[in-house]
């Protein structure tokens, strides 16, 4: 399906040069919409479909176009399933290998700090984390 989308917006040899879906709908083309395939991106989630603590995205990757209506297809990564959507954030320099390369990575834990005995009433930051003050 977005082979089709893409040719019918491409230059064609028998209209000499011309784009098809110009010629058939008589309006100027506009390539503004278009995205890098495969590439990942970002699908905002409704309030209604999440709540307070819920993350306000999903990560998905372009797949293409929608024909019925204005949207894009994407592959959601985490219910595993194919959504059309127009709320996307595209990363169009990343791909599904940068987003499984992120998710194995460990959450940041901040190290434990160590309180000396001979540092009374000091304060002690450690890499701009865990300000204590020592009494």
């Amino acid at each position: 399906m977005t082979t089709v989308y893409l040719i019918n917006r491409s230059p064609s040899v028998p209209l000499k040069g011309d784009v098809p879906q110009k010629v058939w709908t008589g309006k100027d083309i506009s390539y503004q919409h278009l995205r890098v395939f495969g590439c990942l991106s970002y699908m905002h989630i409704a309030k209604d479909q999440r709540s307070k603590l819920d993350n306000k995205v999903k990560p998905c990757i372009f797949m293409g176009y929608s024909e019925d209506e204005f949207g894009y297809r994407r592959w959601d990564l985490v219910e595993k399933k194919v959504v059309r959507s127009r709320d996307i954030v595209f990363m169009e320099d990343k791909t599904i290998e940068d987003w499984k390369q992120q998710e194995s990575k460990p959450v940041f834990q901040p190290t434990p700090t160590t309180i000396p005995a001979d540092h009374k009433g000091s304060i002690c930051c450690k890499d701009g984390f865990d300000c204590v003050r020592y009494t």
